[in-house]
Parts: structure tokens; C-alpha cells; sequence
């Protein structure tokens, strides 16, 4: 929660803090790259301040943001709504086109949520239903050069 709560802030200085942030947390937390602190934990403030200050955030103003409650009904606020487009995990690809049909269960009129570690095919089923709600020409089946 608190890396959501720091990204959060980053993002009300500006979208590109916001992205500097999430940026410096993923060099730290997926690749281990940018740091010498150990272990590697979101939950570490320590960790958290060395990407806000990366980000160019202010480090007394981020660990004030840290050591309160700042942003946590924001960041619980987004999850319900994310929740509630059909993102129930990472990664994910929202497709949004008029004529894909009915709402089904956490879709919207118009909208597919792909997870991305489905299928292939199940990522071509997704692509040919767009393809088909936007009037373009036919797909190529699979096989064809």
C-alpha cells in the first residue's frame, strides 16, 4: 500500500513524476538494478525515498506522505474501480470499440479486458472481435504466409 500511496502523490505533482516513480520502483523491484539496499521490499521506506528522490520528489514531503495514512482511501478508491472493469491482475489489455456487443461479467458495453498471460489464441479471438466490430478487412487465418 505505501509504494501505491507515494506513486499516488508523485502523480498529483505530474503524470511524469507519477511515471518516474513506478519507473524507478520497477528497476528496483524487478530487475534489482539502481540500489544497494537489501532485500528489495515495496513496503521498505528506505527503498521508497531513494525512488521519490529519483523521481524528484521532495524527501521530506515523501516521507511525511509515508508516515500518514495520505492517499489510502485514493488508492482504495482506484482499485474498486479497476476491479470493477475486470482487471483482476497484471497484465492486462483493455480493448475499447463501439459494436463489440453486450456487457458481460466485468465488461462493459464495448470493452474486452484481456489478461495477458492467457492464450494466444484466446488473444487472436480478442483481436478478430475487434476487427469485426470495426469493419476492417478479414483476418488471414493462422496458417496463411
Amino acid at each position: 500500500m505505501d509504494s501505491h500511496r507515494l506513486a499516488w502523490h508523485a502523480a498529483q505533482q505530474s503524470p511524469e513524476t507519477g511515471e518516474r516513480l513506478w519507473a524507478a520502483l520497477s528497476e528496483r523491484y524487478f530487475e534489482g538494478k539502481h540500489t544497494q539496499i537489501r532485500p528489495i521490499r515495496l513496503d521498505s521506506h528506505e527503498l521508497l525515498l531513494e525512488c521519490a528522490e529519483e523521481a524528484g520528489l521532495d524527501r521530506e514531503d515523501s516521507r511525511r506522505v509515508l508516515s500518514s495514512g495520505a492517499y489510502e482511501e485514493e488508492v482504495h478508491a482506484s482499485f474498486r474501480e479497476v476491479m470493477k472493469m475486470g482487471v483482476d491482475s497484471i497484465p492486462v489489455v483493455i480493448f475499447e470499440c463501439q459494436g463489440l456487443g453486450e456487457a458481460g461479467v466485468g465488461m462493459a458495453e464495448g470493452r474486452i479486458v484481456h489478461h495477458g498471460s492467457g492464450s494466444a489464441s484466446e488473444f487472436r479471438s480478442v483481436l478478430e472481435r475487434l476487427h469485426a466490430a470495426c469493419g476492417a478487412i478479414p483476418i488471414a487465418p493462422p496458417d496463411a504466409p
